[in-house]
């Protein structure tokens, strides 16, 4: 008996990991979203740092299920070629409070890892929390400005944070924002069989299929979902001192998806986005290793483009 809770305990973290999806969305896209950041700790950082931070750092964002090893691979190539440095790691805990381990004075492109305890919370309190680190990493590490690498709906928390929460005086400036394998316009039912095992509340936001919707001449989808509305209604905000680079994936099995966002629900974010960002770019990647896995965990072509897109360098 014991075996199979633990089997079937791990088949559950495996799917929540490689899945990248989200928990209770139509209660976080419907309701305010309160931070439970100490607000000593916010108050105490703002006071502590006065230099601003020579390098611009880049901050990885994971998605639904994931840590710190779900972001570790897409940079640490760049790492060991001497490209960049690992910076901070940056741990919120499920009561928001924010633990950070490591430096970035004196650090060559430093990179900053963000966990969140909870990982699944949901995006919209993911942003909150998102608008909590990058206002202690503001205050008391000098950080003026930032790239963010995001996956999956850590892509879709950057945008909904970088459209509804990043213009107050304690945020830092976003540079250039990377989402890979965003789900902007829903995610595909074809998992939602191997999500019943969670919860049957997954079954709410599962509200896409492949090959059923298109893009309209502006990039908006013809059908649009309630998580896409939810950015759209604020995409006039989306910082104009921003570079985006889109990252999805087509595994080429006639579903135009990476397996779990169908291409029509990545692409849909020129429409929110590419209207105000200061440069614009999409890049649809092709093969197996395009799936919505792989794309952040072993995908050279991936890689690569962050290393280049980030800090004009060759892997």
């Amino acid at each position: 008996m014991k075996k199979i809770i633990f089997r079937f305990g791990l088949v559950i973290a495996i799917a929540l990991i490689g899945f990248g999806l989200q928990t209770a969305h139509n209660q976080t896209l419907n309701r305010p979203v309160t931070s439970h950041a100490s607000q000593a700790d916010l108050a105490t950082n703002r006071a502590v740092h006065t230099t601003k931070l020579k390098q611009v750092p880049t901050l990885f964002v994971h998605g639904l299920g994931g840590r710190y090893l779900s972001e570790t691979p897409m940079v640490k190539p760049s790492v060991r070629a001497g490209i960049a440095t690992w910076g901070l790691l940056v741990s919120v805990k499920a009561n928001g409070h924010i633990a950070i381990k490591g430096h970035l004075t004196h650090k060559k492109n430093p990179v900053i890892l963000l966990r969140f305890e909870n990982n699944l919370a949901g995006e919209v309190q993911d942003a909150e929390w998102l608008h909590d680190v990058l206002a202690v990493l503001k205050a008391k590490y000098g950080v003026t400005k930032y790239n963010m690498v995001s996956h999956s709906m850590g892509a879709y928390a950057a945008v909904y944070y970088a459209e509804r929460l990043s213009h107050t005086s304690d945020q830092p400036t976003l540079n250039k924002l990377v989402t890979i394998a965003g789900p902007f316009n829903g995610i595909m039912h074809l998992r939602a069989k191997r999500l019943l095992v969670l919860s049957n509340k997954l079954l709410k936001l599962v509200d896409d299929k492949p090959n059923t919707n298109r893009l309209l001449r502006n990039g908006r989808p013809a059908m649009v979902h309630p998580e896409y509305r939810a950015l759209w209604t604020a995409r006039n905000q989306f910082p104009a001192t921003a570079q985006v680079l889109n990252i999805y994936g087509n595994i080429g099995d006639g579903s135009n998806s990476d397996t779990c966002v169908t291409t029509v629900s990545a692409r849909s974010l020129r429409a929110l986005t590419g209207h105000r960002a200061k440069r614009y770019t999409a890049k649809e990647l092709h093969g197996l290793d395009a799936s919505h896995f792989q794309l952040h965990n072993t995908n050279r072509r991936v890689q690569q483009m962050l290393a280049w897109y980030l800090w004009h360098a060759e892997l």
